[in-house]
């Protein structure tokens, strides 16, 4: 019931037009990343960040299990955030940012934000997960990218900072596409397990993410705050982020490569924004939204993967 009248909350806000509320409920980057809570991610062997022709910049984020969801004890947690295992047998290139505005325009000729005097590196909004779908076709049918032949994260002379391109046909069997919620919540974690990325400790936010507290009233551009260990800017605050999967229940059992149910009503979004306060970026909420309805709060990022 509860869940019902949020859904219902949503869809009201959407059609006056006004915000919608979510009450809160291979070169290594780093080598054996410990967490706050001593869990560990193995990152040995990592292959190197590659970049597409819109400047879009993906790193490798290896297979591994974690734990989704969040404990019952959780500050803010709601009650479809039941903890469970998760096993991710592939690994998947995840973009550092959210799509920018200059890259969207870009792709596709137009810049649908609602925020467009807001500086061209600040992430698209007002994207509709209809219309991400379309972006990420367009972006499939031009499979351009270039390797960076720098290391990872490791300082590294100007003259050794180069890059060259990867022919078409070499990323044959690669696409673009949206992050399942799992792999989502996996590189937004980096093996922690804390509400967020860097722990539990909300006063540190400030230092990671724009959130109601900071924002200003907007949404800022990407990479202006600290990464997480995969090297993944915003993932807390700035735009929620639309995720591949319909929204449901999560399983009670251990879950392997799971992608979300096969049909439904909402789609997923992850990681709070600029407009909503502290406890909706944490690193297990979930937001269900229409997928055919844009808004300023929503943007994404993407996965490339095997095309299988």
């Amino acid at each position: 019931m509860i869940r019902f009248l949020r859904f219902i909350a949503i869809v009201g806000f959407y059609l006056l037009g006004l915000p919608f509320f979510s009450p809160a409920g291979p070169t290594d980057i780093t080598s054996n990343i410990e967490t706050n809570e001593g869990d560990t991610v193995s990152s040995d062997n990592r292959p190197t960040p590659i970049t597409n022709e819109y400047g879009m910049v993906f790193v490798y984020i290896p297979p591994g299990e974690f734990l989704m969801g969040s404990p019952p004890d959780e500050s803010g947690r709601q009650s479809n955030e039941h903890r469970h295992l998760v096993v991710l047998t592939q690994g998947f290139y995840i973009m550092t940012t959210e799509v920018t505005q200059k890259q969207w325009t870009a792709v596709m000729g137009d810049n649908p934000s609602a925020f467009s005097d807001c500086a061209p590196d600040c992430p698209v909004e007002n994207v509709a997960w209809t219309e991400v779908n379309r972006f990420i076709k367009t972006l499939n049918k031009r499979k351009k990218v270039k390797i960076d032949r720098s290391a990872g994260n490791q300082p590294v002379k100007s003259q050794k900072n180069q890059t060259s391109d990867v022919k078409d046909e070499s990323l044959g069997r690669l696409r673009y596409r949206l992050p399942t919620e799992a792999e989502w919540e996996y590189a937004c974690r980096a093996g922690s397990r804390g509400w967020f990325y860097f722990g539990g400790d909300i006063w540190n936010l400030n230092e990671y993410a724009w959130y109601k507290n900071n924002a200003g009233g907007q949404p800022h551009p990407v990479a202006r705050k600290k990464a997480n260990a995969f090297g993944l800017y915003d993932v807390h605050g700035n735009v929620w982020e639309w995720c591949f999967d319909y929204a449901g229940p999560y399983p009670t059992k251990i879950s392997i490569d799971p992608s979300g149910r096969t049909k439904g009503s909402f789609r997923i979004a992850r990681g709070g924004s600029w407009y909503y306060p502290a406890l909706e970026a944490r690193s297990a909420n979930r937001l269900y939204l229409p997928a055919e309805i844009g808004n300023y709060n929503v943007g994404f990022r993407l996965v490339i993967s095997p095309d299988h």
